[in-house]
């Protein structure tokens, strides 16, 4: 008995499917890394509250208060310099209040090297709390050479 078997075709099937599915594959692949990316943007509502209790407690003197939230808050604004900023800039006016220099100075110098100074022109702060910080707590790294008139402005509400 012998067997004989047909000529082999190339796979045609398999090259057309190939051709298909692999570029569709790697075009939805994308998606979930721009997911990702969006997600890493949006906030914990959790981090806003604590911040804006931090915001009400400081406006009414309660520096400790303002302190207690600030510094869990900012834990929630990792991936936001802008954010993060705010909190530190917070803390650091806060603990300058208190006296406590030892932690106003840490503020002051964790802004430094993360380099958030750069945000300043976005942050979302009072023009006194601004003021007292560029001029009280910190004037040596915030004098007005190192920040130009157009990024007070727009730090303004």
């Amino acid at each position: 008995m012998m067997f004989h078997f047909a000529p082999q075709r190339p796979p045609y099937l398999v090259v057309f499917l190939l051709a298909i599915l692999l570029p569709a594959g790697l075009l939805f692949s994308a998606f979930p890394l721009q997911e990702a990316s969006s997600q890493a943007e949006e906030v914990d509502p959790f981090y806003l509250k604590l911040s804006e209790d931090g915001k009400y407690f400081f406006q009414n003197g309660e520096y400790e208060e303002a302190v207690k939230n600030f510094e869990v808050a900012f834990f929630g604004f990792i991936d936001n310099p802008q954010k993060r900023l705010e909190c530190y800039v917070y803390l650091a006016v806060a603990h300058f209040r208190l006296k406590n220099t030892e932690k106003a100075k840490y503020y002051l110098d964790e802004i430094r090297r993360l380099k958030l100074q750069e945000h300043l022109a976005s942050a979302h702060l009072p023009t006194d709390l601004l003021d007292e910080y560029t001029n009280e707590v910190d004037p040596i790294d915030w004098t007005v050479e190192r920040l130009s008139e157009g990024a007070l402005k727009t730090c303004r509400p």
